[in-house]
C-alpha cells in the first residue's frame, strides 16, 4: 500500500474517533493561544497611536473600507469604522445576544459592503456559536448575516457573485470544518476529516485553499479544492500551525505560521494527498 493510501486510511480512523479527555484539552490549549495572544505595542518611526484609544478592548483586526474609511472589530462585540484616515472613530451596535461576543475578521467586499467573523468564546456563559454580521454602509450600521451553533469560525473569504467561504472546527467532535454559501442565505457545512481546526481560507478564482491543523498528527498543512469544497488535495508543512493565507495568484500562495516561519510552497494541482470531506 503506497503512502498515500496508508494516511487516507488513518485520516478516515480518526475521522470516526471519539475525541479523549486528552485531545479536546490540547486543541482548547491550542486555540486559546492562538486566539488570545496579545503582544505588547510600541510606536514605530511613521506611525502613531490613537490618544486616546477608541475602545478600552482588544482590536482583532482592521480592514480599508476606501481611500480613507476602515473597519476595526475586537473584544466585546466591538465594531469600530472610520471615514478620515483613523482621526476619529465611531462605535456601532452589534447583533450579538451578550457583551461575551467577539469578532476576529473583518473582510471588506464592494459598495460598502463587509462581513465580520466572530461569535462567543471559551468560557462564555453563552453556548459555543460562529457568528457572521454584515454592513452594507461601510460600518454605519450592522444586521446578522448567519450564526452556527456549536462552531467556532475562524476565517471568512468572499469570492464572486455572492459565494462565501468560511472555516474553523466543530466544538462537539472537534473536527476542522468548512462552510459555504453561494448566495448568503443557505450555507453547506462540511468536515475536513481529521481531528483539529482550520485557520484560514482564500477563494481565488475557481480555487478554494485552506490553512489548516491536524491535532493528532501534529502537522499544519494546505488543502485546495478546485470544485467548491467536494474534494481536497493536501500538502503537509511540518509542525506548524498556519494561522494566514495570501495569493499572488490561483497557482501560488503563502502562508503565515505560528513559530514565525513564512512558507510559499507553490500549488499546482495535482499535489499532494487526496481528501473526501463529509458533507452535513
Amino acid at each position: 500500500m503506497n503512502a498515500a493510501a496508508v494516511q487516507g486510511c488513518h485520516i478516515e480512523a480518526v475521522r470516526r474517533r471519539t475525541p479523549s479527555a486528552h485531545s479536546r484539552l490540547t486543541l482548547l490549549m491550542l486555540m486559546a493561544g492562538m486566539l488570545f495572544e496579545c503582544i505588547h505595542a510600541s510606536a514605530t518611526p511613521g506611525w502613531h497611536w490613537n490618544t486616546p484609544t477608541p475602545t478600552p478592548y482588544t482590536l482583532r483586526h482592521v480592514a480599508q473600507t476606501g481611500d480613507s474609511g476602515a473597519i476595526a472589530v475586537g473584544d466585546h462585540n466591538t465594531l469600530l469604522s472610520t471615514r478620515d484616515n483613523g482621526a476619529t472613530w465611531t462605535t456601532s451596535e452589534a447583533p450579538l445576544v451578550t457583551s461575551e461576543g467577539a469578532f476576529s475578521i473583518v473582510r471588506v467586499g464592494g459598495d460598502g459592503e463587509a462581513f465580520a467573523l466572530g461569535g462567543y468564546p471559551f468560557g462564555s456563559i453563552h453556548s459555543p456559536e460562529g457568528y457572521i454580521a454584515q454592513t452594507i454602509d461601510a460600518g454605519r450600521t450592522w444586521t446578522s448575516m448567519a450564526s452556527f451553533p456549536g462552531l467556532f469560525l475562524f476565517d471568512i473569504s468572499i469570492g464572486q457573485g455572492g459565494a462565501m467561504s468560511a472555516v474553523g472546527f466543530d466544538e462537539t467532535t472537534l473536527e476542522a470544518v468548512i462552510l459555504h454559501t453561494d448566495d448568503g442565505i443557505d450555507w453547506t457545512t462540511r468536515t475536513l476529516g481529521f481531528t483539529g481546526f482550520a485557520t484560514s481560507v482564500r477563494i481565488m478564482g475557481g480555487t478554494t485553499v485552506v490553512a489548516a491543523f491536524n491535532v493528532i498528527t501534529g502537522t499544519g498543512s494546505v488543502l485546495r479544492s478546485v470544485d467548491g469544497g467536494k474534494s481536497w488535495n493536501e500538502t503537509s508543512l511540518g509542525d506548524q500551525i498556519l494561522t494566514r493565507l495570501a495569493f499572488r495568484d490561483e497557482l501560488h500562495v503563502s502562508s503565515l505560521a505560528s513559530a514565525e516561519a513564512l512558507t510559499r510552497p507553490r500549488m499546482a494541482a495535482p499535489y499532494g494527498t487526496s481528501r473526501q470531506p463529509e458533507a452535513r
